[in-house]
């Protein structure tokens, strides 16, 4: 747009006086837009950014690392993502849009003086989640026959079988159990009773353990080896501990599943059984005024309401 030769004002249809043509530019972006008289030039208002703030309670330390992995694949000429952050670990903030509009992501708990639960506790009209969401009815869910038969006693219902899996059971594992279990009650110190105690507790979390996450971990020493890990399209990270010692981390560019994810979620479904047998007909039948709190895989935390509990526990003794 020629200045010289525009005759009319860009925002009003309007002949310039004599000497009071200027330029008239974008106050954001520094571009020249046309030319206008002086008066509209100093009236024009400068557009602000649309700012719309959205909140997560501990982001900084945890959801915000995913959303910034699924923002930066929707970044593009004009929607930009602008990272504020203490380190690599802990972000303060995500803005992600144009100049004039833009979402930015905050953490909650940095405007907390204290904790979620004490603040909490000064809602009137708190919310009931059970009551605000019905729970979804499960589909395509695996579980154990065993386990299955005590939920359609409990009032589950069953309206579709999809595939079922037959196996011959046997207690093969019984005799390594029983043996820790035996070493432990002979143990003298407490050292020993952890150790027996763990020789259970990590067979268990090894049948169930998730591979995938691993990382392939290279101590060099050689230049050139590092330079040949580093180019590598897997190259994730490197470690520089002296000038003659790195240790480059890779993806691992394949997994191998070998892990007896079945003989985990057997010992899992059993230990539900268990634990459900026990809250449902048992603690629902002998105290009616009791609470759930929270449950583990062999735990249960309750708060029930009686005139004596050990008085009750003896006289229901199994």
């Amino acid at each position: 747009m020629n200045f010289k030769k525009q005759l009319n004002v860009i925002f009003v249809e309007k002949e310039f006086e004599e000497n009071n043509k200027v330029r008239e530019h974008d106050h954001l972006s520094g571009k020249y837009r046309g030319a206008a008289c002086q008066s509209c030039n100093t009236k024009k208002k400068v557009k602000t950014t649309k700012l719309i703030p959205v909140f997560f309670h501990n982001g900084s330390n945890y959801d915000f690392h995913f959303l910034i992995e699924e923002l930066m694949k929707h970044e593009d000429e004009y929607n930009k993502v602008k990272l504020l952050s203490k380190n690599s670990e802990n972000y303060i903030s995500i803005d992600y849009g144009s100049y004039n509009r833009k979402l930015r992501f905050l953490d909650s708990y940095r405007f907390m003086l204290k904790g979620l639960s004490d603040v909490a506790k000064s809602m009137d009209d708190f919310p009931i989640l059970e009551k605000e969401f019905e729970g979804k009815d499960k589909k395509k869910y695996i579980v154990h026959y065993k386990v299955l038969k005590d939920y359609i006693k409990l009032g589950m219902k069953v309206t579709k079988v999809y595939k079922t899996i037959s196996f011959k059971e046997s207690d093969w594992l019984a005799k390594y159990i029983n043996f820790n279990t035996e070493q432990r009650t002979k143990s003298k110190s407490d050292f020993e009773k952890d150790l027996w105690k763990l020789m259970n507790n990590s067979f268990y979390g090894k049948t169930l353990e998730d591979i995938r996450g691993r990382s392939e971990i290279k101590l060099l020493t050689d230049r050139e080896e590092v330079k040949k890990y580093i180019k590598k399209p897997n190259f994730k990270d490197s470690t520089i501990f002296n000038d003659n010692f790195v240790a480059i981390e890779n993806n691992v560019t394949s997994v191998k599943f070998n892990k007896p994810i079945y003989l985990g979620q057997a010992i899992l479904d059993y230990s539900k059984q268990l634990m459900y047998d026990f809250y449902y007909n048992v603690v629902n039948k002998l105290w009616k005024k009791n609470e759930l709190i929270a449950s583990d895989t062999d735990s249960i935390f309750l708060n029930i309401k009686t005139e004596d509990i050990y008085e009750d526990i003896k006289k229901n003794r199994r």
